[in-house]
């Protein structure tokens, strides 16, 4: 196996060495919040490039022994395809894990000192190990594609057929439904089973009839998968796995930069530990509002207003107004109990040109909401199934401190209402 551990070190190095540095300067750019709050990496475009330098580094696998039927060679010596396989993954997963661990380091030095109390163990654990893991399944999935076809080219060939054949089926499932999510997820571990089959039966075929195998496995192996997510069972299965995934951790800063709305560990913890945090001094003030069930972040409408959904205690759902002001934070629950879903349907907010009010336009409403008072106006509503991503009132203004303009969606027209 050492033999084989340097065989694939000198053959791959380059990838390997990408793939690490990719990883270690992800904090260094995100002043190390991807351990922390993963919904705010994520609008980073830089913690895409470690995922991308995984894929190449997995496509790079199989390319020396495809050229030239140098697997028949190897395979005529006393080495198995299992040893052959188990180098190149150990190797490229030992190389992320040893990355992730000095990202790690890295990101203690880095981050805004005001989220040091942030950096716990358990925190710091659960944020590696989810990047960690997603780089490693990028660089297994790149593995399972290089035995496809020849090259890189051909593994790349090989991914954006398999990519379409995952997004097809998504006709199936609505927006709502964790069936779509959980089928793609699910989907991601078929080219390294195919991959694994490959290695073991059809490592030393032709090119084309390796091609055609890989294909057919993949299409066995999705259509399995989409049949088993379709049926009550797999349904229930991908709520309960899909779920925990979607309640984002997230770090949103107010307009001034005075304050920091911080939840962490959302996916381990029974409950969210969500605070306010004063960037001056790093002081943490707790927030008793429990958004494990909201898929959206908290949306800052002033600077000492913040406007989120979940729950305190028994009252688990519902929309709530944060007040932050001389160190304290006050929590509204909004009267309007028809805008418990807001923070899942609401899509764009306009504020007055006073800033005492604002316009909230959900997927089936246009409404208003006093921020002194915090009494909900609705101004107006459609009879039609939620689309969370749009609302049919997108098209609205203040046309005063005391007037607000919208499009009908229907007709189109100019429609002036005068607010309470």
């Amino acid at each position: 196996m050492r033999r084989l551990f340097w065989k694939e070190w000198r053959e791959r190095w380059g990838w390997l060495c990408f793939c690490a540095l990719a990883v270690i300067a992800t904090p260094l750019i995100t002043q190390g919040h991807c351990y922390l709050a993963l919904e705010w990496a994520v609008q980073t475009p830089w913690t895409f490039m470690p995922l991308l330098a995984a894929l190449l580094a997995g496509l790079s696998g199989y390319g020396s022994e495809l050229q030239g039927e140098r697997a028949a060679f190897l395979y005529s010596r006393a080495v198995t395809w299992k040893q052959l396989l188990g180098a190149k993954i150990l190797l490229g997963c030992a190389c992320i894990v040893a990355a992730t661990v000095v990202a790690a380091i890295v990101c203690r030095y880095t981050i805004h000192p005001a989220y040091l109390p942030f950096f716990m163990p358990r925190d710091v654990i659960l944020g590696g190990s989810i990047w960690g893991g997603i780089t490693m399944g990028c660089y297994l999935i790149g593995m399972g594609l290089s035995i496809a076809w020849p090259g890189l080219w051909g593994g790349i060939l090989a991914g954006l057929l398999f990519i379409a054949m995952c997004v097809l089926p998504l006709y199936w499932f609505s927006q709502e439904d964790y069936g779509g999510p959980f089928f793609v997820f699910s989907g991601m571990a078929t080219p390294l089973v195919a991959g694994v089959i490959l290695a073991r039966f059809g490592i030393t075929l032709t090119a084309g009839a390796r091609f055609r195998r890989f294909l057919l496995l993949i299409v066995l192996l999705l259509t399995g998968t989409l049949i088993v997510t379709l049926t009550p069972p797999g349904s229930r299965m991908a709520r309960r796995v899909c779920e925990p995934l979607f309640s984002h951790s997230y770090m949103v800063v107010n307009p001034t930069g005075a304050y920091d709305c911080a939840m962490v560990g959302s996916i381990v913890a029974p409950r969210n530990q969500m605070y306010m945090v004063e960037m001056s001094s790093g002081r943490q003030l707790p927030v008793p509002v429990d958004t494990a069930q909201s898929p959206q972040s908290p949306i800052w409408i002033n600077a000492d207003h913040l406007l989120m959904t979940g729950g305190t205690g028994a009252e688990r759902d519902g929309t709530y107004l944060i007040q932050v002001a001389n160190g304290t934070v006050q929590t509204y629950r909004l009267q309007d109990s028809e805008l418990q879903d807001l923070g899942l349907l609401c899509t764009r907010i306009v504020r007055s040109p006073d800033g005492k009010r604002i316009i909230i336009c959900d997927s089936q409403s246009l409404r208003v909401l006093n921020i002194q008072t915090r009494r909900m106006q609705v101004i107006d509503r459609v009879q039609q199934d939620p689309d969370r991503y749009n609302s049919p009132f997108s098209e609205c203004w203040w046309q005063s401190n005391a007037a607000v303009g919208y499009l009908d969606p229907v007709t189109e027209e100019r429609i002036i209402v005068a607010v309470e």
